[in-house]
Order: C-alpha cells, then structure tokens, then sequence
C-alpha cells in the first residue's frame, strides 16, 4: 500500500509522469483509503468514540475494511507489473523495500513520539519495542516467538503490510521461476488449500486440518486470492484476453465471499460490496468515463497520501476527535473534521518532503545502476 505520486493534484502538476500512467490506480488507491479512515473513524469503536455507534450501520462505515481488500486487489496487478519491468529478483526485492520503508519510518517515529499527548489512543501507549515489526516489515508474532519482544506493533493497521511483504516473496519466487501464468494459478492455489485448510478444521476438527489452517494462516494465504485477482486482471490489461477477465473476476468474489466475518445477512452484504469493488476496478480498466471519475482531483489526492495516511491515521484521529468531544462543545458530526485535516496535511508533507528525500538518500547510498529506479516505475507503486 505504498504512497502514490498522481499527475494532478495540487502543487504536484509539475511533476507529470509520462502519458502512459494508469492514473485510475491512484483513484483506486483514494477510494481504498477513505474506505479504511471511515470504518475506524465511525464503525470500529463506537464504545470510544464520543457519538458511540450512531454512524456504524451505515454501509461504506460498517464495510469499510473491505478499502484493505482493495488495496491488495491493486497490489496484485501493480506488483506483476512491478516484476515484469525488474531485471531479476533482487531489484524487484529492492524496489518494494524502497516505497515501504521511508514512509514506515517517518511514520514510526511520528508515531512513537506524538503519543504521550493522545492518552485516547485504543490500542493504548506504545513502547519502544512496538516499532519493531513495522521498521522490519515483520509479522509481529513472529518476532514474539523469535525473542520475546515486538509483540505489539504501533498500529493495528499494520497487519496488511505483513501480508503485503509476505505476498511479494511468495510472486517474486514463483514468477522468476515460472513465470506470470503459473503466478496466478499459484496465488489461487494458495488462497483455495487456506479455504480449505479452515473449513476443515472448522467443520472436522481434525488434527491435520488445524495444523494446515494454522500454518497457512501465520503464511496469511487467507488474503492471496485478492491479489490473484489483480494480477489476473493486469494479464486481462495485457493479453486483452476475455478469459483472465472472468478469472480475476471470479477470483475477486469468492474472496469477497470469505472475507465476510459478521453475521449470515452481514456476511453476503460485505461480499455484495467487495465484489462490487472488484467490478468497478475491472470496469475501470475499459470504461473512459471511469478511468476519468477515477483521476478526478480528490480520488487522486487521497491516492497520493494513502500510505502515510493508511500508517498514521487510526489511533490519532480516534485519540483525537474523543479528546475535541471532551473538551469542547463541538456538534458530534462535526468532531471529525479537524483531525481529519491535520492528519491529511501531515501525510501530505511525509509524502510530498520526507519520504522521496529519504528515499534519494537511500539510493545514494546503495548507488543503483541507472535503470534501477526510474521515476516512472516507482510512480506507480
């Protein structure tokens, strides 16, 4: 879910990409991020929150977490893309490293430092250990078993970027050996024995299948199936095949389907809107007048500050707006406004300043050969 730099927004014009830019993606990206921000801002804890669960029924609150399944599903066509254009593993490994890591770490220790003075925060106060598993990108029950410590990390909604990590090891080995046909079928693979494995253990409980559901859940394959979809349909982009279309299609509502963790209506009303999600990005991939919706100025703003904004947002703005509620008389509809501004400006700025002046910095450090890093190719993801 690393930050995007659109053509469009703001003082940004300047720095254009080339026409071939899939500006939709970016648009995909602001949508995705405004899913997530209004779950936790009005769904996630209404036992917190000064206006409780007023706001949590409503669908785009209560559904909201299906933003993260959109930023996998734009992951997996952006990633195969990512490794078609890499020369080989390890520059593929160093790319992704280099739009995680800058805006992980300023975010970190943004976080860290600015918490004494949020004492609303719901995952409580976090300690120097916490910026373990975000700084090294590794699932923090890892790090538990391993030594002891980095349990916890600093935020809850780091857990997707552990996936996201995992998910790029898995593509990078499976299509330098194979290549993209066999990536995808392998990605579906993977997410179809996770079905099974936990149905099985569900249904049976036998010992075979809980093991299997354990370790494909700590491997998070659960997830793989979105990204199977995206780059089902990057192939579709590609081949202009109708038949990876239905797949990635296909792929995207079973994935839907199990992603649904509430009640039987609940359920089918979350895999309702994940599969509608899934049709808009594949209709977006031919229909002019989405592809233009999409790159509208908002959905392109969002998209730019979607990572820092994604990493930073949930303890803050829920810390903050119970702090506005209990001090002053502000109208509950009206609480959000104020944080949601000050984190936009501050995700604005690690994206705009800190996180591509700490990414040149690493480059220079590493000295990558010229083709290793062009700005076209680290546009788009």
């Amino acid at each position: 879910m690393a930050a995007l730099i659109p053509v469009r927004p703001l003082a940004l014009r300047a720095q254009s990409m080339p026409s071939q830019r899939l500006e939709h993606l970016d648009g995909h990206r602001g949508l995705a991020i405004l899913l997530v921000v209004g779950y936790h801002l009005f769904a996630r804890w209404p036992e917190i929150l000064p206006y409780g669960d007023a706001y949590a029924q409503v669908w785009l609150f209560k559904f909201g977490w299906l933003g993260v399944r959109l930023f996998f599903l734009v992951s997996g066509f952006v990633i195969l893309m990512t490794l078609e254009r890499s020369q080989g593993l390890g520059e593929f490994l160093w790319r992704r490293w280099l739009r995680l890591f800058p805006a992980m770490l300023v975010c970190s220790l943004l976080i860290y430092l600015t918490a004494p003075w949020l004492p609303d925060r719901p995952n409580g106060m976090p300690t120097a250990d916490s910026l373990l598993p975000g700084l090294t990108l590794i699932e923090p029950r890892w790090w538990q078993t391993l030594t002891g410590v980095g349990g916890t990390p600093l935020e809850g909604a780091f857990w997707s970027l552990f996936v996201e990590v995992k998910f790029y090891l898995f593509a990078a080995a499976i299509y330098h050996a194979f290549g993209r046909t066999v990536l995808v079928g392998s990605l579906a693979a993977a997410y179809g024995a996770a079905a099974v494995a936990r149905l099985g253990s569900l249904l049976w409980g036998l010992p075979l299948f809980t093991a299997m559901d354990a370790l494909l859940f700590e491997l998070s394959f659960q997830h793989f199936g979105w990204f199977a979809a995206g780059c089902a349909l990057y192939v579709h982009r590609q081949t202009q095949r109708r038949n990876w279309l239905i797949a990635g299609l296909a792929l995207a509502a079973v994935s839907a389907i199990g992603a649904g963790t509430a009640g039987e209506a609940d359920r089918w009303a979350a895999a309702a809107l994940g599969a509608g999600l899934a049709f808009v990005f594949a209709g977006s991939l031919h229909i002019e007048w989405l592809r233009r919706l999409l790159a509208c100025r908002p959905l392109q703003f969002f998209g730019f500050i979607s990572y820092p904004l994604y990493l930073i947002h949930e303890n803050a703005i829920v810390a903050m707006v119970t702090l506005l509620g209990r001090t002053f008389p502000v109208p509950p509809k009206l609480l959000p406004l104020a944080p949601m501004l000050l984190l936009c400006a501050v995700s604005y700025l690690v994206a705009r300043f800190a996180e591509p002046t700490m990414r040149a910095c690493l480059v220079k450090l590493r000295a990558p050969t010229p083709h290793a890093l062009s700005k076209t190719d680290l546009s788009q993801r």
